[in-house]
């Protein structure tokens, strides 16, 4: 873990943060589904607004859609070894609750060959100084019934389980878990 340097991504990440998700398995592109993100298909018009707002998000400019549309800000943390990007963790979905509670959803992604090193701690650590620094108060994530490692990760980091939920994916029912961690 020496040499994996965490960091907030900028513009010029762009390319390694699609690269990155594009490297992973399918089971850990399944397990990580950040469609909104990383994945679409380009000539599709959600996709390309989806890529507008990760952009902007990779930019000064990241501030004042915090104050405009919070919902619509992205906030992306990787994950580098050896100058490759492999690990990847967002915040998304910034609100503010009717008593001034700031919410945002989560997400952490790893490349398959750099699993079981640490990678995914130090991306929740990072995520979570970021929220404390952004005045985020809770941190709500979906995890999959099967992704039982990280469900254990989330819960070291004091994720409870909110309540199970059944969604459906690409035509498919998954089970899972919506958990939160309070923050402040």
């Amino acid at each position: 873990m020496n040499n994996i340097e965490v960091r907030q991504l900028g513009i010029m990440d762009y390319i390694p943060a699609h690269d990155m998700y594009e490297s992973m398995s399918e089971k850990s592109r399944w397990l990580f589904h950040p469609d909104h993100i990383l994945t679409g298909r380009p000539h599709e018009i959600q996709w390309f607004l989806f890529q507008l707002l990760l952009i902007i998000s990779l930019t000064p400019i990241r501030q004042i859609l915090l104050t405009i549309v919070p919902r619509a800000a992205i906030v992306m943390m990787g994950a580098y070894f050896h100058g490759k990007m492999v690990g990847l963790a967002f915040m998304s979905g910034i609100s503010s609750l009717p008593d001034g509670t700031r919410v945002s959803g989560m997400g952490i992604g790893v490349v398959d060959s750099y699993q079981n090193m640490g990678i995914g701690t130090l991306l929740m650590l990072k995520i979570i100084a970021t929220a404390r620094t952004e005045n985020i108060s809770r941190i709500r994530l979906t995890v999959q019934n099967i992704n039982s490692r990280a469900i254990r990760m989330y819960v070291k980091y004091g994720f409870q389980v909110i309540s199970d939920y059944n969604e459906r994916y690409k035509g498919v029912i998954i089970e899972g878990k919506l958990m939160e961690v309070q923050l402040k």
